[in-house]
């Protein structure tokens, strides 16, 4: 279980529940990283869990944190909202000119990740995603 592995080694950083934390997070990833294919990805995945969480998860606390791995980026979040887990949903065919309609940045975005994690733990939603540079899948 990754998750376990890699949570206390992770250098976390409490975030504002706002959707200006993009920028620091945006940051803390282009610091790691001059693959602009990993960060395009990495950025589009945090943008939407990022606006997940300040407009639909009513938490007040949230957290980032990244890290380089080998071949790519390990990235987490937490908060302290409403459970949901993005691993799980399922995105229902849709028009792409229904894009209001939601639910297309998640399916989006698991499509764009190699592994991901979800764990509730205690009140706080914690996602562990893992990005690649390499494979078949996540070319980067």
């Amino acid at each position: 279980m990754m998750m376990d592995m890699i949570c206390a080694d992770l250098p976390w950083k409490e975030i504002s529940v706002s959707l200006s934390s993009l920028d620091i997070v945006k940051s803390d990833i282009s610091a790691l990283t001059d693959n602009i294919g990993i960060i395009k990805k990495a950025v589009l995945v945090c943008d939407e869990l990022i606006t997940n969480i300040v407009l639909y998860s009513g938490a007040e606390n949230m957290g980032f944190a990244c890290m380089r791995s080998d071949p790519g980026l390990i990235i987490a979040l937490y908060d302290d909202g409403v459970p949901f887990d993005p691993t799980t949903y399922e995105s229902e065919e849709k028009d792409p000119l229904d894009l209001d309609s939601g639910g297309m940045g998640i399916a989006i975005s698991v499509r764009t990740v190699g592994e991901w994690e979800y764990h509730r733990k205690g009140s706080r939603n914690i996602i562990l995603l893992k990005l690649c540079c390499k494979g078949e899948d996540n070319e980067a």
